[in-house]
């Protein structure tokens, strides 16, 4: 996706900069463009971020898209994208680059391999490495997971029929990948759906839900002509400009109240700090920061419902539909899961002779729920993200390895 505009930018380089034309190629090794998105989606997959924010500036999605497009429609976009600045001619489909490595001469020598077979060498001045981060998917080491039937990795999901009938799932991983094929999982055949995570998360629906007022009282939500406005576009913006002074740019007064309105807010609107309506498998206090927390925008009190707590507030969105909901899917009425409920774990120590998980002791309430629960699960699907490989790099060349992102030494990252 960013190979995309990075070569429309240097195709039309010399329109702006008064040079001469610059020849660039991209190479995707997939038979289409679209990565992730047109190789990795599953069902009902939506984008988690609002449309303006996901399409590029150069080129607007249509007035009358949703707030979020599903993963088809943006697969449309990006080809659309091509088209309209006519980028087809220098994108090679089904072409693997296998290696990159530099020259005396200071130039880059790119190997790649077409689809028929053949290897060629392109040399290059510069390259820009767009291939994403969702490559290689990582793998944990759980002792006796081979004593599982079914295991597999949710880059090879694709459709809530893998779950079987009857089957007890067990996803690992709470991003929202994790809570997506939850969700899927629940409102499925399924016989039972267990959610395991290592240290907690922060989740949030990817929209703004309206607010019940006076629960207590019998208040209930009402449907609205326009939605609420997407998470991501409600920033707490307080000193952000163009210009920091140096004495807020070396200090944690913006972030402390950034994390206070965040908190704040999920308070008052749901009754717990730990996330929006989330009541159990919070980020642990000691790094429960705005300035270190990275948003879940999936939310499901299928989840969160059997920990809720009964606080006296009077402002709830524990009834609002979209909570009822992991927000990358399609919204479903709630009674879509027969009322049943996720069971949220700890991350499993191992797995026993007779194929039953062990949990660990984590000393949150979802272990003392859960130790004594025998799960044999049917299924395990790893929500566990990638690893991040650049197998085309020369481990050595001229002037040494490339570099990378672990090498990095710029403001202490």
């Amino acid at each position: 996706v960013v190979g995309l505009v990075t070569l429309k930018y240097l195709l039309s380089a010399h329109k702006q900069l008064s040079t001469t034309p610059v020849e660039a190629r991209l190479f995707e090794a997939n038979n289409d463009i679209g990565g992730v998105f047109c190789t990795r989606v599953y069902e009902d997959a939506e984008l988690v971020s609002f449309k303006y924010l996901t399409t590029f500036s150069d080129f607007r999605p249509h007035d009358s898209d949703p707030d979020f497009l599903s993963a088809k429609r943006y697969l449309q976009y990006l080809n659309d994208y091509c088209e309209h600045f006519n980028l087809s001619p220098a994108i090679y489909l089904a072409t693997v680059v296998i290696a990159v490595k530099r020259l005396e001469t200071g130039v880059h020598m790119v190997s790649y391999r077409s689809k028929d077979g053949v290897v060629t060498e392109w040399a290059c001045d510069a390259i820009a490495v767009c291939s994403g981060l969702h490559v290689t998917p990582s793998i944990p080491s759980i002792d006796g997971i081979d004593r599982v039937q079914t295991v597999i990795h949710s880059a090879d999901f694709k459709a809530r029929s893998q779950f079987g009938v009857d089957k007890t799932v067990a996803i690992l991983g709470p991003g929202e990948t994790g809570l997506d094929i939850s969700y899927l999982a629940i409102t499925s055949p399924t016989k039972r759906v267990v959610l395991c995570h290592h240290d907690g998360f922060c989740a949030v629906p990817k929209q703004a839900p309206e607010p019940v007022m006076f629960p207590m009282f019998g208040g209930r939500s009402h449907p609205k002509p326009d939605p609420n406005v997407p998470i991501d576009t409600v920033v707490a913006s307080l000193f952000d400009t163009a210009y920091v002074h140096p004495t807020l740019r070396d200090s944690k007064a913006h972030w402390n109240y950034y994390d206070n309105q965040q908190k704040t807010s999920m308070w008052f609107m749901s009754g717990t700090r730990e996330g929006l309506d989330q009541w159990v498998g919070g980020i642990p206090e000691q790094r429960y920061h705005a300035s270190k927390t990275r948003l879940t925008k999936s939310a499901s009190s299928l989840l969160h419902k059997v920990y809720q707590g009964n606080p006296l507030y009077l402002c709830t969105i524990s009834d609002s539909p979209i909570v009822h909901h992991v927000a990358e899917n399609p919204l479903l009425d709630h009674a879509s899961s027969n009322r049943r409920h996720i069971d949220l774990a700890p991350w499993p120590s191992h797995i026993s002779d007779h194929g039953l998980l062990h949990f660990q002791d984590n000393g949150r309430p979802e272990y003392q729920r859960m130790r004594d629960e025998k799960v044999k699960p049917d299924v395990v699907i790893l929500a566990t993200g990638y690893n991040q490989t650049f197998p085309f790099f020369e481990t050595e060349g001229f002037h040494g390895s490339y570099p990378s992102a672990s090498d990095a030494d710029v403001r202490e990252i």
